[in-house]
């Protein structure tokens, strides 16, 4: 991405640990975070708030996915046709976005 120059504004990854790794490399390669580019993760893991630049990281509530997960093992159980769920989520807000990122 780095020797693309493409003129991104932010980064998306997966989970914590990669958006972590990238974000480490790119402070290595002279980005500033969140001026140059804002970092964002997925999972809210705890190294995630103790990283160098504290990471925006999406929040997955892990009692609700494991409740619904067993509502759709149980109809499974019983022969029942079960129908996908989304569970709403939460972004937590820390160093490594730029305001302007988020409100676009």
């Amino acid at each position: 991405m780095l020797s693309e120059q493409t003129n991104a504004t932010a980064l998306q990854a997966v989970n914590d640990l990669v958006a972590i790794g990238a974000a480490g490399h790119l402070m290595d390669q002279g980005v500033r975070i969140p001026e140059d580019i804002s970092v964002v993760g997925f999972g809210n893991i705890l190294t995630s708030e103790h990283f160098r630049i504290p990471l925006t990281t999406v929040r997955q509530p892990k009692l609700r996915q494991g409740e619904v997960a067993m509502d759709l093992m149980e109809g499974l159980l019983q022969n029942k046709t079960m129908e996908s769920k989304v569970i709403p989520a939460e972004i937590v807000i820390r160093s490594s976005t730029n305001k302007l990122d988020l409100e676009g």
